[in-house]
């Protein structure tokens, strides 16, 4: 068989493999052409342009759920143990795959320094007695903050805020034991 035979069929089998791509109901892809942002391709088939255009990314539009277990936590006079649970969903696509990397990852991260930020500012008794009022606090400053990458933050849910005894240290030893 002569080379360009060979090389026409192997175009009819590449070419069409790499135009059409399907994208998963709830989700949406961001398009590259020439490895610049081009456009957001809804669920369904999307025809793309073989070797010119690439899914840079393919991107969850449900709501996600993350659950951060509780651990200790400085106040301004003491320490207490708070976990809490945080749902978001990305309403721009491009934003959450250009203005940060990994932007699940970044939800988390500015979940936990946000909180340590707030109970830093609280006595131990406030943060105690008004998980609600920390919880609606924390949720307004992470909604400001993740809503340059494209997320709205839904809701934050605080579980019930504990007081970390005095004869323990934030990493749960007593001391004078060895």
């Amino acid at each position: 068989m002569p080379d360009s035979v060979l090389v026409v069929l192997v175009l009819l089998i590449v070419v069409p493999l790499t135009t059409v791509r399907a994208v998963p109901r709830r989700h949406c892809a961001v398009i590259e052409r020439l490895g610049r942002f081009h456009r957001i391709a809804g669920h369904g088939l999307t025809a793309l342009v073989p070797f010119v255009d690439r899914i840079r990314a393919r991107v969850d539009l449900r709501e996600q759920v993350v659950t951060l277990p509780a651990r200790p936590l400085g106040t301004s006079d003491g320490t207490v143990t708070v976990g809490m649970v945080v749902r978001f969903r990305v309403t721009d696509p491009r934003a959450a795959v250009y203005e940060v990397p990994g932007h699940h990852d970044a939800v988390v991260r500015l979940a936990v320094t946000t909180l340590e930020q707030l109970l830093a500012r609280l006595s131990r008794e406030d943060a105690v007695e008004s998980p609600e009022q920390l919880g609606r606090h924390l949720r307004a400053e992470l909604g400001m903050g993740a809503q340059r990458w494209g997320i709205e933050v839904d809701a934050v849910e605080l579980e019930p805020v504990t007081e970390v005894s005095d004869t323990t240290d934030t990493t749960g030893a007593v001391p004078g034991e060895a």
